[in-house]
């Protein structure tokens, strides 16, 4: 036993299912990311095979809290994915990842995203058909110059190109209708849209529409050094983290401050720079 190390896993493998006899899930989670960091574990795949049961006890129940669905059903492959995305973000913490533990599998963090934050599904369970066909209707009745604004913004959110647009138009030009065509296509492509607006009443025109203080927690007095209320790896920093495209209607209504408190937020805190707002 050189250095004083084990030959093999059993005894790691012994600890996590003794603990598994009398802890719960995310313990043994916390334990699993402490012997993958600190106790030379010479084969994690078969760490995890043996003990993924335990390690995701409580997948199930914390789905079916989240979603407000006591009947929600779950496939094996699926409860797996979500407990190696909890370990993932345990190891991301102490700036690790299952891809230093070879040959663990790296999970599909998006739909855990979407399964475990509350705001997140909320912006992807609409009616993709119903959309669809919402966007069948509006699209044909695009303008020359609608037509050429939507083009433009959906092609730079299809090719992930990032970017600000600003459209303006007098009152009654058909900036609304033209936003809920652009919302109708993303949205129904599985696509999170975000929309705001700078006034109550204009947020009340889109659909899932917040005003932008609401939304992005702006505060009610800014200065030149103000920023947005958000904390990372909350539910609402994923949310904007995952937005494919910011809609913020009647923008200029706001103080050039509250422009700067969102994009110091945005670019600095949340890693949205590389995002489309329009």
């Amino acid at each position: 036993m050189a250095r004083g190390l084990l030959d093999d896993d059993g005894e790691w493998n012994e600890r996590l299912r003794y603990a598994g006899t009398w802890s719960n899930a995310s313990n043994l989670r916390d334990m699993f990311v402490t012997m993958l960091m600190f106790c030379e574990v010479s084969d994690p795949l078969d760490m995890w095979n043996k003990n993924w049961e335990n390690l995701s006890d409580d997948i199930l129940y914390k789905r079916r809290k989240i979603t407000g669905n006591p009947n929600l059903q779950m496939t094996v492959e699926e409860i797996k994915n979500a407990a190696l995305c909890e370990i993932e973000l345990l190891l991301n913490d102490n700036n690790l990842s299952l891809t230093n533990f070879s040959p663990m599998p790296l999970p599909g963090m998006s739909t855990h995203y979407h399964v475990n934050n509350r705001l997140v599904q909320e912006e992807l369970d609409y009616d993709h058909s119903e959309l669809e066909r919402e966007f069948s209707e509006l699209h044909g009745h695009l303008n020359e110059e609608q037509r050429f604004v939507f083009d433009k913004v959906v092609h730079a959110v299809d090719s992930k190109e990032g970017g600000l647009y600003f459209v303006y138009g007098s009152g009654g030009t058909g900036k609304t209708f033209l936003w809920k065509t652009i919302m109708s296509r993303l949205r129904s492509k599985g696509k999170i849209v975000l929309a705001v607006a700078s006034s109550g009443i204009a947020s009340l025109l889109l659909l899932e529409g917040r005003t932008t203080h609401s939304r992005f927690k702006i505060p009610l007095e800014v200065d030149d050094y103000s920023t947005c209320n958000i904390s990372q790896k909350t539910d609402l920093a994923q949310l904007i983290q995952r937005a494919d495209l910011v809609v913020w209607d009647e923008a200029p209504m706001n103080h050039r401050n509250i422009f700067e408190a969102v994009d110091k937020t945005f670019q600095g805190d949340l890693g949205f720079g590389h995002h489309f707002l329009v």
